[in-house]
């Protein structure tokens, strides 16, 4: 129980803080980190959805490995055998909690990530749009359990509304400008 309210106070905290963030890159950023510190997480990134819907491109990732990733413009076609690929292919969550046997979740190993023990990929949702997914990984095994799923699914949510309404104002100023 103790467990699950503090989940709910970061979700409303993050939530909070992102509400009042138009401008996508800090947006993310923000969320990020506040997830990566709260959770002692090893590593978080988020994924949007090209123009087109055929690839996940990452567009905000944590540290070294964030860094170099994004570096390499770092992409994963929608629906391939990856974990984002079928997060973002079929809108439903996917967790691995043991990435020496993920079982039928084609996981697949990140060199740059090497410590990764678990993993879990939430859909970004807009509607019912999918948008991206936002990318969770922990040193430990085993740490994902079904309620925290819940609460993760809610923080996905409101990045994803997040993202959504920084995209809308992003197009009312071009549109402004042009009547300008």
């Amino acid at each position: 129980g103790q467990r699950f309210k503090r989940n709910l106070d970061i979700t409303a905290r993050i939530g909070r803080e992102t509400a009042t963030v138009y401008d996508i890159d800090q947006l993310l950023n923000r969320a990020l980190n506040l997830i990566s510190v709260e959770y002692n997480f090893y590593h978080a990134q988020v994924f949007l959805l090209d123009d087109v819907g055929k690839n996940a491109v990452l567009v905000y990732s944590t540290g070294e490995a964030g860094r170099e990733l994004l570096n390499r413009q770092h992409k994963l076609a929608v629906g391939l055998a990856s974990v984002i690929g079928v997060v973002t292919g079929t809108g439903q969550p996917v967790v691995v909690n043991d990435t020496a046997s993920p079982g039928d979740i084609p996981w697949r190993f990140n060199p740059l990530l090497p410590s990764t023990r678990a993993e879990m990929a939430l859909p970004l949702q807009f509607s019912d749009q999918i948008i991206g997914a936002l990318d969770v990984q922990s040193r430990e095994a085993g740490v994902f359990d079904e309620r925290e799923l819940q609460t993760f699914q809610l923080l996905a949510d409101q990045i994803a509304i997040a993202v959504q309404n920084a995209r809308l104002l992003q197009q009312t100023q071009e549109r402004v400008e042009q009547i300008d």
